[in-house]
């Protein structure tokens, strides 16, 4: 048996996390009832940017910190690693995002900031095609998942936050990385 297709994902540890964790937070605006998502499901500056359009003022901090991870990818990235956008998002108890994704080119990334492995769940990524021999989702939860894990995957694969069952802030970075310009 052969696979006619498979979904790349890309895993890295940021390298220093504890340190890059703490300049991250810092830079992070403060959370107020402008950053509830109009859904008031979880709280983000996606909306405040333009609807993720505009790269915010922490976008540097962010960079600097993940920068050998993108230097890494960019070795198989077949284009320039360049940000399209980028927002924050804390999911605080019974905070969630549904099922999306991020369009139909280039890579997304979450960068799991805020993150207890016992209490929270990873992002859960489901197929862009379903199960060939019952029809279902076909679902894939990342395991080892802690803070300072990166992942990028292709832009259109659906992914979703499920409930914040915890009292603890779940925070992730996320970001978008054009595709090639043909």
């Amino acid at each position: 048996m052969q696979s006619m297709f498979s979904i790349p994902l890309y895993r890295f540890a940021v390298p220093g996390w504890p340190s890059k964790k703490a300049r991250i937070l810092a830079a992070l605006p403060e959370i107020t009832d402008k950053h509830r998502s109009p859904a008031g499901d979880t709280f983000t500056d996606f909306f405040l940017n333009n609807e993720g359009t505009a790269l915010p003022a922490y976008k540097d901090v962010v960079v600097a910190a993940i920068s050998d991870c993108l230097d890494e990818f960019q070795q198989d990235y077949p284009a320039e690693v360049d940000l399209s956008a980028m927002w924050f998002e804390r999911s605080l108890r019974s905070n969630y995002h549904g099922a999306h994704n991020h369009g139909s080119l280039g890579f997304s990334a979450v960068l799991f900031v805020e993150f207890d492995a016992v209490e929270h769940r990873p992002t859960r990524f489901i197929s862009p095609f379903m199960g060939f021999y019952a029809g279902g989702l076909i679902e894939y939860r990342p395991e080892a998942v802690s803070e300072g894990t990166l992942l990028m995957f292709p832009a259109i694969v659906l992914h979703e936050v499920e409930p914040n069952q915890s009292d603890k802030a779940r925070t992730i970075i996320s970001f978008n990385v054009r595709g090639a310009r043909q």
